[in-house]
């Protein structure tokens, strides 16, 4: 089916509307669940219209996956102007990943989870270039996310001196496993089978994993 004959300017700005009702939908719904049926009707239009700009809910998904990673990079920019001291920024970027994990779990499993999609799956289909594009994007934005992350650790170790520079790859990606590690637990209910679960038992774990990095003259 041919796309729509319109400006490029004008097929982006239709594309970003289906996708913030895509989002809607997947939030409500799940990966699972959510159709182009559903999201073209939210959005007002005919399925036969959506079809025109995404070609299937695999293209969907993995603008999908673009559109959540861009949209939690510019968080960390805005945590990052926020505050000055870097501990507060290194506290603002994990609450804005638990915020994501656990208000937004369908957005957040369609990054970490192993049920959507991913470009390997698309490898000799006809959406590989699509998938290869939009793989590359992502990968531009994790780097920029790392880098975000990396700056702020080191800000807390000039500042405060209280670790060596070479420690902060391990340290992030402890960091990292310990916050997906809560998450992931909280949303499929495993912590609850031990005790007693809820949002502030997720935040006290990862705030745990954040005491490495507290200032010295702040630890109890």
């Amino acid at each position: 089916m041919p796309r729509p004959q319109r400006a490029p300017d004008e097929v982006y700005a239709v594309k970003q509307g289906i996708l913030e009702t895509a989002l809607t939908v997947l939030n409500e719904d799940g990966y699972i669940k959510m159709s182009m049926n559903k999201v073209a009707e939210r959005a007002g239009m005919t399925a036969a219209n959506l079809y025109n700009y995404f070609a299937n809910k695999d293209e969907l998904i993995l603008a999908l996956q673009t559109r959540i990673t861009e949209r939690t990079y510019r968080e960390y920019q805005e945590a990052y102007a926020r505050h000055e001291d870097p501990f507060q920024r290194l506290e603002a970027f994990m609450k804005t990943l638990l915020h994501l994990g656990i208000h937004h779990p369908n957005d957040y499993d369609i990054l970490f989870s192993i049920t959507a999609p991913r470009f390997e799956d698309y490898v000799g289909t006809n959406l590989e270039s699509v998938a290869r594009s939009e793989k590359e994007r992502a990968y531009e934005i994790a780097v920029k996310t790392r880098e975000i992350y990396r700056k702020v650790v080191l800000e807390i170790g000039d500042r405060y001196g209280s670790f060596d520079p070479s420690e902060v790859s391990l340290l992030l990606d402890e960091l990292w496993c310990t916050v997906h590690g809560a998450v992931m637990l909280y949303n499929r209910n495993f912590l609850s089978r031990f005790s007693e679960s809820d949002e502030a038992v997720v935040y006290k774990i990862c705030e745990s994993a954040l005491e490495r990095f507290r200032p010295p003259s702040d630890r109890g």
